[in-house]
């Protein structure tokens, strides 16, 4: 306020202080009918405000919704990929399974077969060490009891049969030596690699 708009009154001083205060009495009565006449601008300025920011708000949350709903679909699709190589993995591996358990059971039934030969071998070669056995028991049986009881007459007729089949006899062991072994583990081991 200055002094223009408030001349000095003709009673001094004092005047001046009763038209002081009587001014605010009616600044504050003009304010208080200028608050309550602006109340209703100033709450439709703010409601232009916070729709003007609810509509962003708005906006947002349909811009984060978005978002969400794209960022769910890629981790699903990256998910569904992941699925799709442990897949993969497993057949994968279910066909190298295959192919070593093929390999396993074919080596082991070449083993078995080895073994079935070699069971079939060793059964031919005790037959026939039993029947040799057998026969050369017989063989020193009848030369002993030839040379112990035997005439000259008997074991100069037999001398030449015994001797022939002492040969063969000798002949079959020597047969027998070469047909005892069976294959050996180490040699099977070997081809089978």
């Amino acid at each position: 306020m200055c002094r223009k708009e408030f001349p000095i009154p003709p009673d001094g001083l004092g005047g001046l202080q009763r038209h002081f205060i009587a001014q605010r009495l009616v600044d504050a009565l003009k304010h208080r009918q200028h608050d309550t006449a602006e109340i209703p601008e100033v709450a439709e300025s703010f409601s232009q405000i916070m729709k003007h920011d609810g509509q962003q708000i708005s906006s947002l949350i349909s811009n984060v919704k978005e978002k969400t709903r794209e960022s769910e679909k890629k981790r699903n699709e990256f998910f569904r990929k992941l699925d799709k190589v442990k897949s993969e993995i497993v057949t994968a591996g279910e066909q190298v399974n295959k192919v070593v358990n093929s390999q396993v059971a074919a080596q082991l039934d070449e083993v078995e077969m080895i073994k079935s030969e070699d069971a079939k071998k060793a059964q031919a070669v005790e037959e026939s060490c039993q029947l040799a056995l057998v026969a050369m028991e017989s063989f020193q049986a009848y030369s002993r009891e030839l040379l112990d009881n035997g005439s000259p007459s008997d074991i100069t007729r037999a001398a030449r049969e015994l001797h022939k089949r002492a040969t063969e006899l000798l002949d079959i062991d020597s047969l027998l030596s070469s047909t005892a072994h069976l294959t050996s583990p180490s040699h099977l081991l070997t081809s089978l690699r």
